[in-house]
């Protein structure tokens, strides 16, 4: 097993207003082969360490330029067998903080084992026991700490047993010992025939003697490769002198550019750039890995799928239905609407019926009275209050998973068609009784009586149209302020829609 990358260069937007050049190199003819074991790429802050990752890995922007070629077995990468075969643990953890450790790998599995003969249960607890992680099986991400939480992420990623393992900088952020430990696990991984290549910054010789090999970036491109002694040796070899009582990794980062310490050279002819051809001249590749192209190498998948959609949807009803917060909030709601109800009737009850009646009859109709004289003017107040508490509720629907969903999303675990479709679904269903309620408080005021079963469906139809281009708006691609932006033009349209004033015929 054998993944090789030939001439790869990634080019991003320049966003620096005062440069005239439209593209920056991120990444600068990089050659390189991995085998089986722990392979690590070491350089400073900025040097290209994450572009690389995610450029092997297939998680290039859209907006980016890349040329060259990734060789998995000699053979370039088809993106359905690619997606399968490979795992990607980012810097930036993405996860669902009301979900525990257990449900976040389980319906990760549920993504990415569908159509598998496998006992998704059995798997993930032997996967729990072989990281460690066990005894928090079922507490709540967010009140796991950052090494549990990577040893979660970790997880995730090896549910579908993938044959190669990319990790972004899994030690930021974490003290030596938990960072050994993650490096200590990752070496058993690498132990079981698997290819897994992480980023790492600046590590300890305790650490370095875990790797297998080491990739020395600096300024976008390749230095050298090799074990760490192998590479202390070169960079010694071609005239790079390491002080006495100093760590190999201290060294490397003087050498390859820490702009606080001598070895930072920045001129276009220095020994960093004559290392990086050197190396980059053992490599032998055809013409056509020179072609550029815009984006990722694989297109974004748009074909539904429902079993996706239902675990989609089961997820959204544990997360934003199943909660107590949720059921207190609705018990107050139904609790202040009984009283009020319970209250003005009582009053109206009271006031109105005389003293002098004995009839208990006439009491009876004087309360079904006042019982329908209560409920029509509610009915002619509240649907207003609705659509205000429908439309701030729909505000957020996207904004707090945007992270996550990207993340599933870019690794094929479902489509966003799947995922727009489980969204509209759910709340659909989630906001049914409001929408309900709204749209009969409406109609019962402006439709006449006959036939307004069928106008009912109608116009429940209609809201729900209207809803969901408004969601289809707010695009899980798009930047927080956009998504604010879209879902109050959603809104607007929603109130235009809504009848603004009474019939003269109509009266209460």
């Amino acid at each position: 097993m054998k993944l090789e990358w030939l001439n790869v260069s990634v080019h991003a937007r320049n966003k620096n207003k005062r440069s005239k050049d439209k593209y920056i190199t991120l990444l600068n003819k990089a050659c390189g082969c991995a085998t089986q074991g722990l392979t690590a790429v070491m350089g400073p802050s900025g040097c290209g360490k994450t572009t690389l990752i995610s450029t092997l890995a297939g998680r290039v922007p859209s907006s980016t330029k890349t040329s060259g070629c990734v060789l998995y077995n000699e053979k370039e990468r088809n993106s359905s067998v690619w997606m399968n075969s490979v795992g990607f643990v980012d810097q930036d953890h993405a996860f669902f903080e009301g979900l525990t450790a257990y449900e976040t790998v389980y319906y990760a599995a549920r993504f990415k084992l569908k159509g598998q003969n496998v006992n998704i249960e059995t798997k993930i607890a032997k996967l729990f026991e072989k990281l460690r992680i066990i005894d928090i099986m079922n507490c709540k991400m967010r009140i796991l700490s950052g090494g549990e939480r990577k040893r979660v992420m970790i997880a995730v990623e090896l549910v579908s047993d993938p044959q190669i393992v990319f990790l972004d900088e899994p030690t930021s952020g974490l003290d030596n010992d938990v960072a050994f430990s993650i490096v200590e696990l990752l070496k058993e991984v690498a132990q079981e025939g698997k290819i897994v290549i992480m980023s790492i910054h600046q590590p300890d010789d305790r650490l370095s003697l875990l790797l297998d090999k080491i990739i020395l970036m600096s300024h976008g491109e390749i230095i050298a490769t090799g074990t760490m002694q192998e590479c202390q040796e070169y960079l010694m070899h071609n005239g790079y002198e390491k002080r006495d009582n100093t760590t190999f990794s201290s060294f490397a980062m003087e050498v390859l550019g820490n702009p606080s310490l001598k070895y930072n050279e920045n001129g276009k002819d220095c020994k960093l750039e004559k290392l990086a051809s050197s190396y980059r001249n053992q490599f032998v590749y055809d013409k056509k890995y020179q072609n550029t192209r815009v984006g990722s190498d694989f297109c974004m998948r748009c074909t539904p799928n429902l079993m996706d959609i239902g675990v989609l949807i089961n997820r959204r009803m544990k997360l934003d239905v199943f909660r107590m917060k949720t059921f207190i909030l609705y018990a107050i709601i139904i609790a202040i609407m009984i009283a009020i109800f319970s209250f003005g009737v009582l009053d109206n009850f009271v006031f109105n019926v005389s003293d002098k009646s004995a009839d208990k009859f006439d009491d009876v109709l004087a309360l079904i009275r006042v019982v329908n004289w209560f409920v029509l003017r509610l009915i002619c107040n509240i649907e207003e209050v609705l659509i205000i508490i429908i439309a701030f509720t729909f505000n957020s629907v996207f904004n707090s998973e945007q992270r996550n969903i990207r993340r599933e999303i870019s690794a094929y675990s479902y489509t966003i068609v799947s995922y727009h479709l489980s969204v509209l679904i759910f709340e659909l269903i989630y906001h049914l009784p409001l929408i309900t309620c709204y749209l009969c408080a409406t109609l019962y005021k402006y439709t006449p009586k006959q036939g307004i079963g069928f106008v009912i469906g109608c116009q429940l139809l209609r809201y729900w149209v209207i809803v969901n281009f408004g969601f289809l708006l707010i695009s899980i691609f798009s930047g927080y302020k956009a998504s604010i932006f879209f879902s109050h033009c959603r809104d607007v349209i929603l109130l235009r829609c809504t009848p603004s004033q009474r019939p003269k015929s109509y009266a209460v």
